[in-house]
């Protein structure tokens, strides 16, 4: 009867030290972040247009006046957006970049800086990046009117480059930030036919690509390609999606075959280092080699569940996250997201593993972003910014 009692005793001890255990857990998954901060204090206020565009008037799409976050070392963040300025050049309407430059840290305002813009061509940044901030291995590109110039950590201005206006440009910056891919073509042209618009390709179906030394502007080799073709680039490479699959081209190279058929074939590639790239598409994500290997992915519990929205990387490519949301609660990754609910996961490339998640009941999300190093998630909800630690890579 004692040693009954005994067992007894012991199991209740070891359920209690479970519940404990899994409470803890529970506790731990609630991610609070490290720094909150609210932008009104500097100054920031949200875009005053709407930039919402219909079958009608399909131009006013191509203004995405969305407030954007973008890392441009690994403790100093950039929140900017784009909005109408009071003139232009002889009284013409303009349109201007607002940027506030945040130190995370000392939790103040570093600068706030204001660039003249001209109106974007077209919505997807791989056929225009204007008004647009991009972080680099030192600094950050700034594509402002008819030019793209590279500024340090420090705001100093490094190098420009003046744009032709009557062509379309676009930057991307390769793994690491070492090098930026630089598209420019003949823009297209929006054209209305009973009462619909759409984007018409006039002129050349040829785009010249350069890749560029980010911290001498310096060329280093080049490609013709078709307008926007290029989704993302290595430092001597590229993907793109073609047909039901995803193709990877290195410069005088043919192309060959990344992942083909669905659901992989049909993602969005994203390169994360010159050999490793991510196709995230709706219902999960697969890592891939530029040859053709899978090396690792999820997927949702159920295929049906269309959840991801977004992925970004963190510029040195070891870090991605993934941004999920649906109508109804789903399961990711052992990651249960309520109903009509938002998460963002990060991811650890090396690890091969989940390292944080974060979940977000607020629809008011804007934009979330990656440090350069991988250690820190900003996500902007309305006027606020938060951001959370992550775990040290090793």
């Amino acid at each position: 009867m004692f040693l009954k009692k005994r067992a007894h005793l012991a199991v209740v001890v070891l359920g209690l030290l479970v519940g404990f255990l899994g409470l803890s857990f529970a506790q731990e998954r609630i991610a609070s972040p490290a720094q909150e901060l609210d932008l009104r204090t500097f100054g920031f206020k949200l875009p005053t247009r709407t930039g919402h565009g219909t079958v009608g008037n399909l131009a006013e799409l191509f203004d995405d006046v969305r407030a954007r976050v973008v890392f441009v070392d690994p403790r100093q963040l950039a929140v900017y957006f784009s909005d109408g300025a009071p003139e232009g050049p002889a009284g013409q309407p303009a349109t201007r970049m607002e940027a506030f430059f945040v130190d995370t840290d000392a939790r103040k305002l570093v600068s706030h800086e204001v660039w003249h813009t001209r109106k974007r061509r077209f919505f997807s940044e791989r056929y225009d990046t204007q008004a647009r901030i991009m972080p680099i291995a030192q600094g950050f590109l700034v594509h402002a009117e008819n030019s793209l110039t590279a500024y340090s950590p420090s705001h100093a201005k490094i190098h420009e480059i003046e744009l032709d206006p009557s062509q379309e440009w676009a930057a991307i910056v390769a793994p690491r930030g070492k090098t930026f891919f630089l598209e420019h073509s003949d823009p297209g042209v929006v054209t209305e036919t009973n009462g619909v618009s759409f984007v018409q390709q006039a002129g050349s179906l040829v785009a010249q690509g350069d890749w560029l030394d980010s911290a001498t502007f310096e060329r280093l080799r080049g490609v013709d390609i078709f307008p926007g073709m290029a989704m993302s680039v290595s430092d001597e490479g590229f993907v793109t999606r073609a047909k039901r699959c995803i193709d990877f081209q290195r410069v005088g190279a043919a192309p060959n075959h990344v992942c083909c058929g669905d659901p992989c074939g049909y993602g969005t590639p994203l390169f994360l280092e010159d050999g490793e790239v991510v196709s995230f598409y709706l219902s999960g994500f697969k890592l891939l080699s530029t040859g053709g290997q899978v090396l690792w992915g999820r997927d949702a519990s159920d295929p049906q569940d269309h959840l991801i929205e977004d992925c970004k990387h963190s510029l040195d490519g070891n870090r991605f996250a993934i941004s999920i949301h649906w109508d109804r609660s789903a399961e990711f990754d052992h990651t249960r997201v309520p109903g009509r609910s938002r998460a963002i996961i990060v991811y650890d490339r090396s690890k091969r593993a989940k390292i944080f998640d974060v979940l977000i009941e607020s629809k008011d999300i804007s934009e979330f972003a990656l440090s350069p190093d991988g250690r820190r998630l900003a996500i902007l909800i309305g006027t606020t910014l938060s951001v959370y630690g992550l775990p040290p890579a090793t």
